[in-house]
Parts: structure tokens; sequence; C-alpha cells
């Protein structure tokens, strides 16, 4: 079950976009259950009651609490970095802004529904790659991390530390490994000695990026322009 928010304070839009997802319950696979909200105040409510959504479909501009608000109550005060969102504007200059709340994309009205589908699928496969497990192995027993919970990997020779939000793990590697093998879930490898899950960036620099706990966090001077890009991609 996927469980879905649509906040838009236009009754038409939140019908369309209902609609268009219902219809791609077959393809995808698994059921979708959705909620819609006419404004950012009753969805942050909910939100704080606990309430989960895997994605959420959000407008930016809402008469009492807008999208951009709801993003970083998310990101920052909930320190949600599972749920996707997508942001919903006639507006286009909010790039900035939402850096910070990482969504999956930005779709402008009116919505096509060629887009909305592809960036739907988009946040789709992110939520399933936030339920993978990274694997390791230390002192003989074997170590299972959801990926969506890892903060960053450093390294210090042929020692790796492995960051979450609460727990640290040491164990024997190469970083150059682990970037290979986690590239695909959006981790950025900013410096020979740190590999950074993207998800958990709050702000980027240009020498470096900041994430949710505090950290900060070089980037190598010959990865900046590439970390840069990836950066934008993943917005």
């Amino acid at each position: 079950m996927i469980q879905i928010a649509i906040c838009d304070d236009e009754e038409q839009i939140r019908t369309d976009i209902e609609q268009q997802l219902y219809t791609m319950e077959d393809e995808i696979g698994e059921p979708l259950e959705i909620y819609t909200f006419s404004d950012g105040e009753p969805l942050c409510e909910a939100l704080e009651h606990q309430t989960h959504f895997d994605i959420i479909l959000l407008d930016i501009m809402m008469p009492h609490k807008d999208g951009v608000y709801v993003g970083k109550l998310i990101r920052e005060k909930l320190q949600d970095n599972i749920t996707q969102i997508i942001y919903i504007s006639a507006e286009q200059n909010y790039a900035m802004e939402l850096f910070q709340v990482r969504p999956v994309d930005f779709l402008l009205k009116p919505l096509d529904v060629t887009k909305l589908k592809e960036t739907f699928l988009t946040a789709l496969h992110l939520i399933h790659d936030s339920r993978q497990l990274y694997t390791f192995e230390k002192q003989g027993e074997i170590y299972r991390i959801p990926i969506g919970k890892i903060l960053y990997i450093e390294s210090h020779g042929r020692v790796l530390i492995l960051h979450t939000q609460t727990t640290e793990y040491e164990y024997y590697g190469k970083l150059s490994d682990v970037s290979e093998l986690l590239k695909k879930y959006q981790f950025l490898y900013i410096h020979k000695s740190y590999l950074v899950n993207y998800a958990m960036v709050q702000k980027m620099r240009r020498d470096s990026v900041v994430l949710e706990n505090g950290i900060e966090l070089p980037i190598s001077r010959n990865r900046r322009d590439e970390v840069r890009q990836k950066c934008y991609l993943y917005m």
C-alpha cells in the first residue's frame, strides 16, 4: 500500500490528480491510498500527529500554510527524509527556496498528464529504494541498514564509519566500492573520505555540504562541479 497526500487549494486540481493516480494502480502493481487536503495547515496537523505519507503532491501557494512551509516541516522539524515531495505551482521562481526540501520534481500548472505520471513513477522508485538495505560485515556478523537512514559514510584508511542519525558502525572496506554500490540511490562522492546520502543534505555550499544533523563535510576541489551538477539533477 502506497500512502499519498494531495494538497492544493484548487478542488479541480486535487480531483484531477487523484483520478490520474488511481488509473496507475494496475501498472505499478500496488494499491494506492490517497488523502486530499485543501490547505497546508490540516496537512501539517496530520503529519505532526504521526500520519505518514510515502508521497506528497504539494501546491506552493496556499492561503494559510504554503508548500514551502510544509516541506520544511517535513525535512527539518520531523526529520523525515523518506517521504517524497512533488511540488505543484503556476509560478517558476522557487528553485532556491525548495533546495533544502529536496523535492522529486516541480510541476507547472496546468499539469501535463505525461509529466505527472513520469514524476510519480520516479517518486515511487525512490520510495522503494529507501526501503532497500545496505549490507556489510563486522567482526563476523552481518548488518543490514535501511539505505534511507544512512547519513554518510566516511573512510579512514581501510576503516569505514557508517553514520545514521543515532548510531555509528565501524567496519573494513573501500569507500570507492561502496560508492559504486550506492550510486543508484543518490549518494554523492564528495571527497575521497566522504560518501553522502543526498536525501540528508540540508545546504550545499561552494566547498561543503551541511547535513540534517548540522554536520558540515568538505567537497574536494576536483569534485565540486560534479557534486553541484548531481545536486541540481536530483532536485
